[in-house]
């Protein structure tokens, strides 16, 4: 192979990898670890998921597990790309944590005792609130509860 031939392929072989993006993958409970607490992932209705940008996946029980994660110094280098969390309402669906919608309340018995449920849309959402009578949340004041 000649030396240009060489070097095109290998740059095209390099910006095909670049391109790459690891995608968020079903968190398998009974099986999954938590990255944090290190318990296994037990119920269906709570678990959070970050991407780092190197493309390393790590799974959490609960989402004050995925934030203390994120806030020790220890994983800083860790650099989210994409953060995720369990939708409440339909178990096992991973939607993104930032437009995610938030209820706080001690009637909700989260698997390490955060009392956040995460749902998909508003009314999902305000349907349990009323149940729970609980406090509605922002992703940025979740993150701030748990620091």
């Amino acid at each position: 192979m000649k030396p240009l031939q060489f070097f095109l392929a290998f740059f095209l072989t390099c910006v095909a990898f670049a391109g790459c993006k690891t995608e968020k993958e079903p968190i398998q409970y009974g099986k999954d670890a938590c990255a944090h607490c290190k318990m296994l992932t037990m119920d269906p209705r709570f678990g959070a998921e970050i991407i780092t940008e190197k493309g390393k996946i790590f799974k959490f029980d609960d989402i004050n597990c995925l934030i203390s994660f994120v806030n020790d110094p220890l994983n800083k280098s860790a650099n989210v790309a994409e953060t995720f969390v369990i939708d409440y309402s339909q178990p096992q669906t991973l939607i993104p944590a930032k437009d995610a919608f938030y209820v706080y309340s001690d009637l909700i018995k989260s698997p390490m005792a955060s009392g956040v449920a995460a749902f998909a849309t508003t009314e999902s959402r305000y349907e349990q609130q009323q149940n729970w009578q609980g406090t509605e949340l922002t992703w940025t004041e979740l993150n701030s509860k748990f620091k």
